[in-house]
Formats: structure tokens, sequence, C-alpha cells
């Protein structure tokens, strides 16, 4: 295809994007390309039917902003550019149709790729995404490629976005469960067994022989309870931090592997805590597509303490073939089919085998049961598109410390009116309050920043997607002791104590409220 303008025309952005769906860009110049270059020029031809050879003469000062268009696959559903269609507007305006001189023209072409959009299917159509043509720098320059650069949105506006696209709105109903607090992670995974359960519907949690509407508090402390209940279950083991599924056959026939990553997914999607106790190891198995040859685990992944100090010894050795063999040794080479003598192996070459087999390839089942349990809500497709997101959120590799300024500044307080007897009261607890704060980071008593905020919200945590109201602190001369509202995320300090008194009373309060009504 040869385009009819006139030599003065002034191509933009979605002239050039038309001739480049039509498979390639012609560039007609008086330029003689230089003698270094070793393509030849294709000239023109006047057979119509003609197509010169695709030359990749690049020119270092072309760039091309992609201007807005609609992309369709074509009939064939080939993914090549050659054969993807172009729709314009309908309302673009005509150009004028002027005969392009007779001149002696060098054509070359460009070929184009097309990028994948990688948040969903089909070809991608972002208004600012640049174009970028190289010259050659070597005789056989590679084939030019495009790849996307977009960075990874905020961890809340990915969590918020990906639940608005998969949670069933609570205006339509709810999944209402009660639970036994003696036997929280029991009762829990009882209800998501139940084929009646709707695990994309909003939670409304009843604790047994507790009273209370569900307005978010028990539902965050169910959560925490599951998320307690799943760091510390026989379906994990390792480091803490650091938990990869158990080869238990027995929990893997019972389908419990899946059921621990319905959970997992349930306590991040539903305003839990982030269930921050998974390995990295298996974000990076999940990314490499559930294939465990491709992943390299560390040696801090292997649960078993004894074949981990001896794969750390045999990783220091300078020669394997030295190293004096223990019982250890042994079993190591048995379970992972190692008989050749040490000398044919390298000490990186051991460990790494080893250290697959005891992380992956042993675990491989049970691993692909618990991705498909996260799958319930998606995350796996999330952990692809925003891996450090979800490793934010999933593992303990950047663990968040809670600070007496961050806890102080969660609360807005409830003042009475300035210059008034309850207002120089009220400041006079905020003041305690702080001073608590400041005791319970600094290990002085029992009490922790953790307990503080699971008494205020009934998480031990903050949810990524915060609470959904602005955490308040009122005042009350009525009792000595702090009250709150987990629902209304309310926390109620006591007026009138000294400094001393006020700290006996919190820790009281705060380690004596047994559950939901009692705080």
């Amino acid at each position: 295809m040869c385009p009819n303008v006139s030599a003065s025309f002034i191509w933009n952005a979605r002239e050039v994007m038309s001739n480049v769906g039509q498979g390639a860009l012609y560039i007609a110049s008086d330029t003689k390309t230089p003698s270094s270059l070793s393509h030849t020029p294709a000239e023109l031809s006047s057979d119509d039917d003609f197509e010169p050879a695709r030359q990749l003469i690049r020119n270092r000062s072309m760039r091309i902003r992609r201007q807005p268009a609609r992309y369709r696959h074509s009939e064939d559903g080939s993914d090549t550019a050659a054969n993807l269609a172009v729709v314009h507007d309908e309302q673009e305006e005509k150009k004028e149709d002027v005969t392009m001189p007779d001149i002696n023209a060098n054509i070359r072409t460009y070929p184009v790729e097309y990028v994948r959009s990688p948040y969903g299917e089909g070809w991608t159509h972002l208004e600012d995404y640049d174009i970028f043509c190289h010259e050659p720098e070597v005789e056989n320059d590679p084939e030019l490629t495009f790849t996307s650069s977009i960075e990874e949105p905020d961890v809340t506006a990915m969590l918020e976005s990906h639940l608005g696209s998969i949670m069933v709105d609570p205006g339509l109903g709810q999944q209402c469960i009660t639970v036994r607090r003696s036997c929280i992670f029991k009762d829990g995974v009882a209800w998501m067994r139940r084929t009646n359960f709707n695990p994309l519907q909003q939670l409304c949690v009843t604790f047994v022989g507790e009273g209370g509407v569900d307005e978010g508090g028990p539902r965050r402390e169910f959560l925490q309870m599951m998320f307690h209940g799943l760091a510390t279950s026989s379906l994990f083991q390792g480091e803490e931090g650091r938990g990869i599924p158990t080869s238990n056959l027995s929990s893997l026939h019972k389908r419990e592997y899946f059921f621990a990553g319905q959970t997992c997914g349930m306590i991040l999607c539903q305003g839990g805590p982030p269930p921050k106790f998974l390995s990295p190891l298996i974000l990076e198995y999940i990314q490499k597509g559930c294939r465990g040859e491709d992943c390299m685990p560390s040696v801090v992944d292997v649960p078993r303490l004894d074949i981990r100090a001896e794969l750390q010894r045999i990783s220091s050795a300078e020669i394997l073939g030295t190293l004096e063999e223990n019982d250890t040794t042994q079993v190591i080479r048995d379970e992972c089919e190692m008989y050749q003598p040490l000398s044919v192996f390298t000490a990186g070459d051991f460990v790494k085998v080893a250290v697959q087999y005891y992380t992956v390839i042993r675990n491989k089942a049970q691993l692909d049961q618990f991705i498909s349990g996260l799958q319930v809500y998606s995350l796996e497709k999330l952990v692809k598109e925003c891996p450090a997101n979800m490793k934010a959120l999933l593992t303990n590799a950047n663990p968040a410390t809670l600070e007496p300024d961050d806890l102080y500044n969660t609360f807005e307080p409830s003042f009475s009116d300035e210059g008034s007897n309850a207002r120089a009261e009220e400041e006079a607890a905020m003041f305690s309050w702080m001073m608590f704060l400041q005791d319970c980071a600094s290990n002085i008593g029992i009490c922790k920043l953790e307990d503080v905020l699971a008494f205020a919200t009934g998480a031990r945590h903050r949810p990524p997607c915060g609470y959904g109201v602005q955490p308040t602190i009122s005042f009350s001369g009525a009792s000595p002791l702090p009250s709150a509202s987990t629902c209304a995320v309310q926390l109620v300090l006591p007026t009138g104590l000294g400094e001393e008194k006020f700290n006996d009373k919190m820790t009281e309060g705060i380690l004596g409220a047994l559950g939901f009504g009692s705080a």
C-alpha cells in the first residue's frame, strides 16, 4: 500500500497508526543510506502486488506518540500485526486526497509488534504508550520488540479495585455464620465446606453465647483468629514468616490445603489483617506457572532443621569430594536419589537439587491444591499481575512495625468545648494515653501495641483497605476502665485518673477483655 498524500503533508500519530495497521510502515525519503550500513534499500516497483522485503533500517530520532484507537482481532483469529484490524472513530476528519509526486524514493519497512495488556485479554490501547525505533549498532541487529513499563498501583488501590470486581455488593445479601471461639478455625473451615456457602458475599459473624450485631468488628476479630489458626496449623511448616505446605497425604486427600488457600484469600478479601506468613517461594512458584524446576528456593526455606543445617555445611565446602559424609548426608542422597559419588557434584549443584526437592518437588501436590484455593478469590491472577504488592501482603519480607505515633494518630479525639473543665481533663487523658503507648512500645509492662489495636478494632494489624470509618476517641468519667466499639472503631478513655493509675486501668481493661461485648 502506498499513501496518496502531498510531499509537504505532515504526518500525525493517527495516520501513521493507520498504515501500521496494514502490516508495515513505509517512509519515503531522498536521503541516501549511509555506506556503513550493510542493508540494501529496496526500489519502488510499478507492480502493485510487489511488496519489498522488510529491512531493519531504523531512524534513531523517530518517536511516535500513540493516539487512542480501538483494536479488534481479525476474523481468522491471528494475533499478528499484519492481520490486525484497526477501527477508527466514525467522526474522523477526511484528509485531502492529493496524488503523491513521482520521486526516486527509497522504501524502508519497520516491523511493529503490538503489546498485549498485562491486565487482561486483547491488545493494549494506552494513550501514553511510546514506540521507539533505534538505529542498529551491530550487523545482526535483533528483532525490535516493545514491552510495557507499567508500574504497579498502590497496594490499597490495587486491592480495592480487585475486590470491586469480584465481591458481591453487601446490599444484595451477606453470608451469616455462627462460630465458637474455642474452635474458631475448625468451625470456619466447616462453614466453607458447605455447598451453600458463598465466599464472595460479605461475612456477618456471630460468636456463640455473645450478643451484638456484626457491623465490622466481629468479622475482623474472626478473621484475625482464623489467621492465627491457619499460620499455626499442621498444614504449614518452616520458620515464622516463611511457611510452606507440609507433605501430608491425609490432609491432601481431605482437601485441607484447598481450604487453607481459600482461608488465606478470605482473610485478605474480607477485611482482615494481611496474612503475612507465607514463604516468598510460594509466590515465585505461582509466577513461574507452577513449574517447580524454574523456582530458585533458598536453604532457609527447607523446613527440617537437621537437613537445613547439613545443606548449609555442604554449601560452604570448597571440594565436595573431600567432605566427610554423615547420616544426614546419606538421608539427603537417598531421598533426593543422588546415588553418584559426591565427587561428581559441585557443592552448588548438590544443594540446589536438595533444596528444590525439600521445598517444591516433595510438596508439589499440596502447593497446587493450596493455590487452587487462592483462586476462589482470583489471587493467583493478582500475584502474576502485581507481584511486589502481593509479596508485601502475603509474606513477611518487609515487616511493618507498629509505632506509638502511628497508633496515636490513627484515632481522632472528640473533645469538649475549649476552655471547659471537661476539656482540660480530656487533654490530660490524651497525654496519659500517649505515655501509655510509649510504655507499650518500650516493653514497660505486659501490654503490647498490638493488644491495644486489637482491643479497639478487633484485629492486631491494620486491614490493607482500612476500617471503612474514621477511628475515634471519646472520653468518659463514669468508669475507670477503657471501653471500645470495634464496629464503630471507637475507643473510650477514662478521665480523672493520674498517669500511673491510667496505665494500670488501661492494661487491666485491654488484657481483661475476653471478646465482643466485654471490651
